[in-house]
């Protein structure tokens, strides 16, 4: 007999690892493709600009400058949500939880993505008492913020509302992020957070994404032993809850 196989320990072990690979390959794949797109519109623009920049319009200067803008927050993004996955699941480094103002770390995750919403004159309308404290590790939770707005944003059409709320129930402390965008079937939402490689819709500008954001949110929702729900219907929205145990709490 295999020698593992006796050894419950080991085996759960080797399942591990054989997940974390095959999760580790579908990254990698949608990382390249991501990765490589924008750069290759970066490129197209600049050779575009350098030999022709006298020939060319101011118009049609801002509008290159800005393909590159984009493009290159894209690329960004992808890094910074990489970096998250990887700094906890492949370094296996412990998280380090701290009280946090839950409206402070929202307001800051907003904040950064002023570009995107200010571009489409969106309204985000934050609800949140400023005495709501909850232990989060602060690099995870602002990754997940991040991602979960900046698809509220992407999916939303111009003057759009974004919502964010935040409370107590009997079990857990939440903070609800909704919008009235495009919205999605719910086979969608399970796939994206399955990682199951889909083509990712663009925004309601053209907006692109890499396809694995909510797939992250719901990895570092674990991690903070937290959970993440999805309630999306097409043509009305999306809202996405962010449950954290109840536990954490009392032990501020």
């Amino acid at each position: 007999m295999t020698p593992f196989l006796n050894n419950p320990s080991l085996l759960y072990t080797i399942i591990k690892m054989k997940a974390l690979d095959a999760i580790t390959d579908k990254l990698f794949t949608l990382i390249s493709h991501d990765l490589r797109v924008p750069m290759g519109e970066v490129m197209g623009s600049l050779e575009l600009l350098s030999p022709h920049s006298n020939e060319l319009s101011p118009e049609d200067k801002e509008l290159l400058l800005g393909e590159m803008k984009n493009s290159t927050r894209q690329s960004l993004a992808l890094i910074e949500n990489l970096t998250a996955w990887s700094r906890y699941q492949v370094t296996g480094l412990e998280i380090q939880k701290i009280p946090l103002v839950v409206q402070d770390v929202v307001i800051s995750a907003v904040s950064k993505l002023t570009y995107l919403w200010k571009s489409k004159e969106q309204l985000v309308d934050i609800q949140i008492s400023d005495c709501l404290v909850l232990p989060m590790e602060p690099m995870l939770i602002a990754t997940v913020l991040r991602n979960i707005l900046s698809n509220a944003m992407k999916y939303s059409s111009r003057k759009g509302l974004i919502t964010i709320q935040a409370g107590w129930s009997d079990d857990s402390r939440w903070i609800l992020i909704e919008d009235h965008g495009l919205g999605m079937p719910p086979g969608d939402a399970t796939d994206l957070v399955r990682l199951r490689v889909c083509p990712p819709r663009p925004g309601t500008e053209g907006e692109q994404g890499s396809g694995f954001g909510l797939w992250l949110c719901d990895e570092l929702m674990k991690k903070l032993g937290g959970k993440l729900e999805i309630t999306s219907i097409p043509g009305q929205g999306t809202a996405v809850l962010l449950r954290f145990p109840e536990e954490d709490v009392e032990d501020l």
